[in-house]
């Protein structure tokens, strides 16, 4: 199957791959195989004016995440997303043959296979090094708005849109949403994987529950044997439990909750276990309980 494209909006400054500094303008960029194609503002939107009716997913890394992060975390999502098939009726598979037989490319002829057919990466200046933690976390925040708007942009013009947070990313996705939310922005489902806030989050009484008013469902993925969300987090943020290590302390309807600790064994383990993309497609393929609230991978592998 055909790759999805890739494309990143990029927050780093000085340059491009910075790591330390938010950058004066927001940058864009198409990313593929590896290589960088810078776009101005105006290739850029018009990419996205293209992605009238599309799916999209979008892609928030976390703490110390440089260039060669980026490039690789990219990389392995693309990679997984693009083997995973849709449960299609066989009407929509024949139309897929036809249109591919009549002269429609691959990609455009299977496209409706695939869950996604575009993902955009939120690239932001996290630093190179676990100490500039309370730094990052500075950067996430005032970054807030910027991710905003671009939110607004990408849901006004796409089909559906998910958003994937890792880690820190998910401290910048509550603050955009819960501090900078407007109507327009529009998400179908959240996978928060290895999340870097507190436990008690998405509690009503916590200003981040708002992020459930932007979204249809927010799956939260944690996992015990994430050493980074344990005593680094905990004593980081002065005895506070990682929302990524032992899941939400309140439930609601629209929270699932998915308990990973039988696949995942460390903090970066997500983006390549095959085990979490093969649960991201049964969402997508409703084929889980939506009575329960929690969740288990059954399959014991070490990622």
């Amino acid at each position: 199957m055909v790759t999805n494209k890739t494309f990143l909006i990029n927050e780093r400054g000085p340059h491009f791959w910075g790591t330390h500094e938010i950058s004066k303008d927001t940058q864009y960029a198409k990313l593929e195989n590896g290589q960088t194609e810078i776009l101005s503002k105006d290739e850029f939107k018009d990419a996205l004016s293209s992605l009238n009716g599309k799916r999209v997913l979008v892609y928030i890394h976390g703490l110390k995440n440089t260039k060669d992060d980026v490039v690789k975390s990219h990389a392995d999502i693309e990679e997984n997303v693009s083997a995973l098939k849709l449960n299609l009726s066989l009407y929509s598979r024949f139309k897929s043959i036809m249109k591919y037989f009549l002269g429609y490319s691959q990609q455009e002829a299977y496209s409706n296979h695939q869950p996604y057919d575009v993902i955009i990466g939120y690239s932001w200046p996290s630093f190179d090094n676990e100490t500039y933690y309370y730094n990052a976390k500075i950067h996430a925040k005032k970054l807030a708005p910027r991710f905003a708007k671009q939110l607004e942009q990408i849901s006004k013009t796409t089909q559906k849109v998910d958003v994937l947070a890792h880690s820190m990313g998910n401290l910048l996705l509550f603050e955009t949403l819960s501090k900078h939310g407007s109507p327009d922005i529009k998400i179908n489902h959240i996978y928060s994987i290895a999340a870097a806030v507190p436990h008690n989050s998405l509690d009503s009484q916590h200003v981040y529950s708002r992020v459930l008013d932007y979204c249809k469902n927010i799956f939260v993925f944690h996992s015990k044997h994430d050493y980074a969300l344990g005593w680094p987090y905990f004593l980081a943020e002065k005895a506070v439990l990682a929302l990524g290590l032992v899941g939400p302390l309140s439930l609601s309807q629209k929270i699932k909750v998915v308990d990973t600790s039988k696949v995942i064994k460390n903090h970066s383990g997500y983006l390549s276990s095959k085990e979490f993309y093969e649960y991201l497609l049964k969402i997508h393929n409703e084929e889980f309980d939506n009575e329960q609230s929690h969740f288990k991978m059954q399959r014991c592998v070490e990622v």
